[in-house]
C-alpha cells in the first residue's frame, strides 16, 4: 500500500509537531506577520488551516485577504491570541 507524504504529514500528532516552534516563536516574539512563516513554514501552515499553498501566498503577500476564521486557526497553531495577529496584519497593510 502506497502512502504519499502528505497523509503521513497529516498523520502526525498536532499537538508535537509544533511545539519547538511555538516556543521558539514565544521567546522571540515578532514584530512582522510574515515572521510567524519563519518559524512555522508555510506548508504546515496551508495544511494546518485547510487552505491551498498557493491562497496562503498570495495572502502572505497581502495580509487583508486572510479572512477571520483563518486568523482563528492560525492563532491556535502559533500558540497566540488572535488580536496579536490582527494587530500585526493590520500594521502592515495601512
Amino acid at each position: 500500500m502506497y502512502i504519499s507524504k502528505l497523509t503521513l504529514f497529516q498523520m502526525m500528532p498536532q499537538t508535537t509537531r509544533n511545539t519547538p516552534n511555538k516556543a521558539k516563536l514565544a521567546a522571540n516574539g515578532i514584530n512582522n506577520f510574515n515572521e510567524i512563516f519563519d518559524i512555522v513554514p508555510p506548508f504546515v501552515v496551508a495544511v494546518d488551516i485547510n487552505l491551498n499553498y498557493y491562497s496562503l501566498q498570495k495572502r502572505m503577500k497581502d495580509h487583508a485577504l486572510f479572512n477571520l476564521h483563518e486568523l482563528l486557526k492560525l492563532s491556535k497553531l502559533v500558540g497566540c491570541k488572535v488580536q496579536v495577529l490582527i494587530k500585526l496584519a493590520l500594521k502592515e497593510t495601512k
